[in-house]
């Protein structure tokens, strides 16, 4: 399953409404690899090869999501894993899982991003001097 240009164009919108009023970073990712292990690990090396360790405040979350494996990973950086806490990680891994299982994919990854909105802009709320550190577009790889 390849994402549509329009499911990209989705994810994106969302991407931009939940960082519009704060300074963290979130990307999705997509991997069409056949087998998947650990995704969590798969989704920390695409954090780094997508330099979002690299942000000023440490505030990035990337979600992965493997459709063939039907595999999915939240990664975050260091400085939100620290405002947020591993039951924060819990609750939104098991939202997630539910809205695919209810809805449909896309509309899981939606919902997952504005949370995560919502709480970057408790912990790191947009100041007039931040800038979008990072793309806000979708990446793939095999």
């Amino acid at each position: 399953m390849k994402l549509t240009s329009a499911q990209k164009k989705k994810i994106v919108q969302a991407i931009e409404n939940a960082e519009h009023q704060t300074s963290g970073e979130i990307r999705v990712h997509f991997s069409y690899s056949k087998s998947d292990e650990n995704p969590l690990f798969q989704a920390q090396k695409q954090f780094e090869k997508l330099k979002m360790h690299l942000t000023k405040d440490r505030n990035g979350i990337l979600i992965y999501i493997n459709p063939n494996a039907r595999k999915f990973a939240l990664y975050g950086d260091e400085g939100i894993h620290l405002k947020l806490g591993q039951d924060y990680w819990d609750q939104l891994k098991n939202s997630l899982k539910k809205n695919i299982q209810e809805k449909d994919l896309i509309h899981g990854i939606e919902n997952a991003v504005l949370d995560l909105g919502v709480q970057l802009k408790a912990h790191f709320p947009h100041a007039e001097k931040d800038k979008n550190e990072l793309k806000n577009d979708v990446s793939e790889s095999n």
